[in-house]
């Protein structure tokens, strides 16, 4: 409610920047082919603008920005397929995540202002398979790995408005929901050695219901170029 009236908070979001998001793991091996236990931490932050004509009354133009913030952490238990062999190497995990993921839009101008956010924060099972598949006799290959996960946790949503005078109106709702995330990457590997693996390829992620409280919904989705590093012990 802005003074008499109800206005719809109702802000699009802006195309954003290419970004880095850096993807930490460590673990131990247990001895005799018992697994490994791992513990990985990723985020990603990147913001974008905008403008947008006839935003207010006026028909004044609008200044959009977005922004977008995510942390997954991932404790997992893993092991080695030795069965496929030698066609393919696999890789299994499954353990807990633990994510956050924050995004809003703010539009300015001189007779308007409108503000929305979005932050989740949940925890849940979490599993992965990684492929790789050896070309010929040469220390390069093929790589895939397909990582999904299902996160139950609370929504909290904010719209804002201020007009002229100054007047504004501010609504807070939340919400406790399921997240549904996958990430699928793609590409080509290269063992220097035994122990060392470099693999580089193409990375897709989506987020369904990342925003759902009272109607009002959001998936987020993030595409790009992946560059791994990995060392075994």
């Amino acid at each position: 409610a802005v003074g008499p009236n109800a206005d719809q908070v109702a802000l699009p979001s802006t195309k954003l920047s290419w970004t880095v998001a850096p993807r930490f793991e460590a673990g131990y091996r247990f001895g005799q082919a018992t697994g490994e236990f791992l513990v990985s931490y990723r985020f990603l932050s990147t913001s974008g603008s905008t403008t947008t004509p006839a935003f207010d009354a006026a028909g004044n133009t609008g200044l959009l920005r977005s922004r977008l913030a995510m942390n997954v952490i991932d404790f997992d238990y893993a092991s080695q397929e030795p069965s496929l062999a030698p066609w393919f190497e696999m890789k299994w995990r499954f353990g807990i995540r633990l994510a956050n993921l924050y995004f809003d839009s703010a539009e300015t101008s001189p007779l308007l202002q409108q503000h929305e956010t979005n932050y989740f924060f949940g925890a849940g099972p979490h599993a992965a398979v990684e492929l790789w598949r050896p070309v010929a006799d040469s220390r390069f290959g093929l790589f895939c790995k397909l990582d999904a996960a299902g996160v139950l946790g609370k929504v909290q949503q904010g719209f804002e408005e201020t007009l002229p005078g100054p007047v504004s109106g501010f609504t807070r709702q939340s919400q406790f929901m399921p997240t549904v995330m996958l990430n699928i990457q793609a590409g080509i590997g290269w063992t220097p050695r035994d122990n060392w693996r470099i693999t580089c390829g193409y990375t897709y992620e989506h987020w369904w219901d990342a925003a759902f409280a009272a109607g009002s919904t959001g998936d987020v989705w993030t595409q790009g170029v992946f560059l791994r590093s990995e060392w075994k012990y």
